[in-house]
């Protein structure tokens, strides 16, 4: 655009303005929807991110046709760049390209379809820390689980009924109840343990002895045994034996007196354990009774899986199972089944909203119907193979990440939008890629990609698998805008000329 001083940058804006503002507007509008289509959701937290993210552009918008002309009245127009000359385009052959792509996406289907969603707030915390891996390591032991359900009886024969009928379930493990607590046959147990009390009585007090005399004897009779020791272990129990034969008198003192105190110790310990006496849930600390009965009287029931919980259709089973056979059932299990069930329910509302609102703008936009069409293959494909990437690579679907594929939608659309407008004005491929359409895409995809490649370092597993996800979903975008839309925006100008 020719001119000078303050008339030239203005008249350069204008023109710019007018030749790329209707595709700006466009892909604002696109990449606010998929922002926005959370908030008639259930998910109040994305809709309010949409909320604020959709503003932002909003503003991005409007400071890019206001304050970037006005900038250039006032310190002057950027020194014109020298066009290329138009050149044809030296793309793989379209069939070539077509075919291939349409192997890979079969062959990306089934991995994609296998992409599960994790609705437990543990596949968002990082499983490599001291506290997680403590949890996964207890819960694989079987000794933990963050998968139980509590259910609350109205009392102990209520809690022991509920636990009769839940132990004939196949998706229930273990079932407890506080009764659990109190061991059985308490009163025939202390009668064996009063023999053995009156034997312990009859004992004589310990007495220091004097190894000096005792070790010799000692000794030979260890070495007598000695045939009687694992092969593993023989050489430890000649080495003991050999540093038992080299004590000297202050070693052998020290020993007795080790000796004298642990005998002392455990025969106390024995001493307690046979004076227990039998006890009920009254005589449980206060502490560990209010965890299991309430004041007036309800007893807690915890129920286990039978089978680790890996999925949301084994949780719904077990948590369905339980709920037809108990009332009052609660726990972490049961809140995050059904808060995964409203983000499931809120992932599928928004993105049907998304796309079916984009491709009503697309439409509205071109006045065609090949043109969207065109624009909206390279976001499918980048979904489909983000998909398939994510479950070959072990990533999942969680309550974080989950706003991904709605954002490839509206940030994927902007690429096609821009790529398919140039073409409609062109309406040649080669002089498409010899304009700065091209370079203008790939620009804005990389800072693109960048901004979500330093958001996956992040330390929570959430966001860190949303910039995962996005970084590998606008890379997939990439490489289909400018691999596989110019082979069919090649087919599409070869069908203009037989039809001219």
């Amino acid at each position: 655009v020719g001119g000078s001083g303050d008339a030239g940058a203005a008249s350069a804006a204008v023109i710019a303005a007018r030749s790329v503002g209707p595709a700006l507007l466009l892909c604002m509008g696109t990449s606010s929807i998929a922002f926005l289509a959370f908030v008639p959701t259930a998910y109040r937290g994305l809709g309010e991110l949409g909320v604020i993210s959709a503003g932002g552009m909003v503003i991005a918008f409007t400071l890019s046709l206001t304050l970037v002309p006005a900038l250039f009245a006032v310190i002057g127009e950027p020194a014109p760049r020298p066009e290329r000359p138009s050149r044809r385009a030296r793309t793989l052959p379209p069939s070539l390209v077509l075919t291939v792509t349409l192997l890979l996406a079969l062959a990306a289907t089934w991995p994609a379809s296998s992409l599960r969603f994790d609705y437990s707030v543990l596949a968002m915390r990082d499983a490599t820390t001291e506290g997680m891996s403590t949890l996964l390591e207890l819960q694989d032991s079987g000794v933990a689980t963050d998968y139980s359900i509590s259910v609350l009886a109205q009392d102990a024969a209520e809690a022991e009924a509920i636990a009769e009928r839940l132990r004939r379930l196949p998706e229930v493990g273990e079932v407890t109840t506080p009764t659990e607590l109190v061991p059985p046959a308490q009163a025939e147990k202390r009668a064996l343990l009063v023999p053995l009390r009156a034997l312990l009585a009859t004992l004589d007090p310990v007495q220091p002895a004097n190894l000096q005399d005792l070790l010799p004897d000692a000794v030979d009779f260890l070495a007598s045994v000695r045939e009687a020791v694992p092969e593993g272990d023989a050489a430890a129990y000649d080495a003991f034996l050999a540093a038992l034969r080299e004590m000297d008198g202050a070693e052998r003192a020290r020993l007795d007196g080790e000796l004298e105190r642990a005998l002392e110790t455990e025969i106390a310990a024995l001493q307690r354990l046979l004076a227990a006496e039998p006890f009920t849930l009254d005589d449980a600390p206060p502490s560990l009774r209010s965890l299991l009965i309430t004041e007036d009287g309800r007893q807690l029931v915890r129920v286990q899986p039978a089978a680790p919980i890996t999925d949301r259709e084994r949780a719904g089973a077990f948590v369905a199972a339980v709920d037809a056979t108990a009332p009052n059932i609660a726990g972490r299990t049961v809140i995050e089944w059904g808060v995964g069930g409203v983000v499931v329910a809120s992932f599928l509302q928004a993105a049907t909203l998304a796309l079916g609102t984009i491709v009503l703008l697309l439409l509205l936009y071109f006045r065609t119907l090949i043109e969207p069409l065109l624009v909206l293959v390279p976001i499918g494909l980048a979904a489909l193979f983000t998909a398939a990437v994510a479950e070959l690579t072990g990533l999942t679907l969680n309550m974080a990440n989950i706003l991904v594929v709605p954002l490839i939608f509206g940030l994927g659309v902007d690429t096609g939008i821009h790529v398919v407008h140039r073409f409609s004005h062109t309406g040649d491929v080669a002089a498409l890629e010899a304009s700065s359409t091209p370079r203008a895409v790939t620009i804005a995809g990389l800072t693109t990609i960048g901004t979500f490649l330093s958001l996956s370092f992040s330390p929570h597993k959430g966001a860190a698998s949303i910039g995962l996800l996005l970084f590998i979903a606008i890379s997939l975008l990439l490489l289909a805008t400018f691999v596989v839309l110019p082979a069919l925006l090649t087919l599409r100008q070869r069908l203009r000329g037989r039809s001219a």
